[in-house]
């Protein structure tokens, strides 16, 4: 059945999307050690090694009825027709690696290095016609594409560790590292011609049979497009990606700083705090966050410059009047995107965490954190190209769909006599964010093809957030020792002990007949009886 959706509610109807993947890994790796005593004044364990990783990734995407119906308060209004997509390709990454643990008396010390070599490629694939809109998408066989890139990343660590008061019972330490992300398939299925495209269209139901078909497609082929991805409509048949990719794109990359200290406040019990922070930077400019749009004939990168505005405009719903602004190109868009770095743009981490722990003695051991964090993301002056909703995000929570600032957490076991174990597991947690938003009709954005309709999030993340979350787990546990023939274990767990009802997810759109509706809560008590057999 076609998948249908209405932007008022949020409700999806139908069916749903076919998707299927095959992921083979093949990996080899050789690893040494080497032990020197009495070298510039201590002692050194080196440890190194080479791996070579081959991923092939043959993955398939089909829209059921290769459309998605769209409603605005249940009245037909949008139709966006699909073609499937198939991606066939494979990355390989070359890698050495070492590092050197140095002791000298209280200092231990540990530098070391990774260095990857990446490459991804695009294997020849055939995709089907769309179903709906066999003209505009129609079935293709690609050819291998090679996107001609190569990365090298260098991630360099130092860490220290130094037992402070000499008695093994204080430990300072700290870590300073820069990571890079491996696997760069997105390079390759960036300008693969025959990943999941669409097109959108207004759509009349002339007959009322609530089935989009080709004649109900308003302006079809391409004078009534709203918006489309994955393809150039102007080139329908063309077997070469209209994307782009920048020759000089890297790794994105995480710089890390943590210290921490340790002490052994009494036997088999210590407490530690650690500080963490953390800068993710060198980002790729893709459609989660906006890519620049492309003209691939020209060469142009398209720019904040290429765009108009504020336009703006209000809704009254529920009684309130909600002001809106959004920025529309100044020409119709061009059929690509751009692959790039995110210029200036970067998220910031700083986060505090307290632990006590206390080994397993005397018939009981415990595990207890707290963590408060920060994290916030910020644009820079050129790391965005369309200003919609930027004033939003700027500085706000980095991650916004949950954007937790503080949690709790407890784990707790205590041996009882005749081979009874008890156990328990609490946390709690601040709230998720729950952003809201409303969904206006964007005349201006349909007609240079950016969708005729446009998100707008009325508040900055962490404004509005659900209750706050707490919840207990416990477990007894009876062990039978059974000789040479191994161990059987009687288990009873209890998920939700309380019985809590928290809301784990409410709808967010404020437009909506639906807004604050309940979408998801915490399962109910649930009490499980089990049996485990250790041979």
């Amino acid at each position: 059945m076609q998948v249908g959706y209405d932007l008022t509610t949020g409700i999806f109807s139908g069916s749903m999307d076919y998707e299927k993947t095959e992921l083979p890994m093949y990996d080899a790796k050789l690893d040494g050690n080497y032990f020197v005593e009495d070298l510039l004044g201590g002692s050194h364990e080196l440890k190194f090694g080479v791996e070579y990783r081959l991923t092939n990734v043959r993955s398939q995407e089909v829209m059921a009825g290769d459309v998605v119906k769209m409603y605005w308060g249940g009245a037909p209004l949008y139709a966006r027709v699909y073609r499937e997509g198939f991606w066939d390709y494979g990355s390989d990454r070359y890698s050495i690696y070492m590092n050197d643990a140095f002791s000298k008396g209280r200092l231990t010390l540990n530098i070391g290095f990774r260095l990857d070599r990446e490459k991804s490629v695009n294997y020849e694939s055939e995709v089907k016609a769309s179903r709906i809109a066999p003209d505009l998408l129609p079935a293709l066989t690609v050819p291998a594409v090679d996107p001609g890139l190569t990365w090298l990343t260098f991630s360099p660590r130092f860490g220290f560790t130094y037992d402070l008061t000499g008695d093994g019972k204080t430990i300072i330490r700290g870590n300073l590292a820069r990571y890079g992300m491996h696997s760069p398939t997105w390079m390759a299925t960036h300008v693969y011609p025959a990943a999941l495209s669409f097109a959108t269209f207004r759509w009349n139901d002339r007959n009322g049979d609530d089935t989009v078909t080709t004649d109900e497609l308003l302006g079809y082929p391409t004078s009534g497009i709203l918006s489309f991805e994955g393809f150039d409509p102007e080139n329908p048949t063309a077997l070469e990606s209209p994307n782009g990719i920048d020759k000089n794109l890297k790794s994105p990359l995480t710089d890390e700083f943590i210290l921490g200290v340790e002490r052994e406040l009494f036997p088999d019990f210590s407490l530690s705090a650690n500080i963490t922070l953390r800068r993710n930077h060198r980002f790729w400019w893709t459609a989660s966050n906006g890519e620049a749009l492309y003209d691939k004939e020209t060469g142009k990168v398209f720019t904040q410059d290429d765009y108009i505005g504020p336009i703006t405009g209000s809704i009254d719903y529920d009684g309130k009047t909600y002001d809106y602004e959004y920025w529309t190109l100044n020409q119709y868009r061009p059929a690509g995107t751009y692959m790039q770095t995110w210029p200036g743009s970067c998220e910031n981490y700083a986060g505090f965490e307290i632990i006590a722990t206390k080994r397993l003695s005397h018939r009981w051991m415990m595990s207890a954190s707290f963590t408060y964090e920060k994290f916030n993301f910020h644009y820079g002056e050129k790391g965005y190209a369309d200003p919609t909703n930027v004033e939003i995000f700027d500085g706000s929570r980095a991650d916004w769909n949950w954007g937790l600032e503080w949690m709790g957490k407890l784990s707790f076991l205590y041996q009882l006599p005749w081979g009874f174990n008890v156990s328990c597991f609490a946390n709690a947690r601040q709230g998720r964010i729950n952003l809201q938003r409303i969904v206006v009709p964007s005349p201006e954005r349909g007609a240079v093809g950016l969708g005729g309709t446009k998100t707008i999030y009325i508040e900055k993340p962490g404004e509005t957030r659900l209750p706050n979350f707490y919840n207990v787990d416990a477990s007894l546990t009876k062990e039978f020792h059974l000789g040479n023939y191994g161990r059987l274990s009687l288990q009873v767990d209890a998920f939700n002990v309380f019985n809590f009802a928290h809301d784990l997810n409410r709808f967010t759109q404020v437009n909506s007949s639906r807004h604050d509706e309940i979408q998801a809560i915490l399962n109910p008590r649930v009490i499980r009886f089990g049996i485990r057999y250790r041979f």
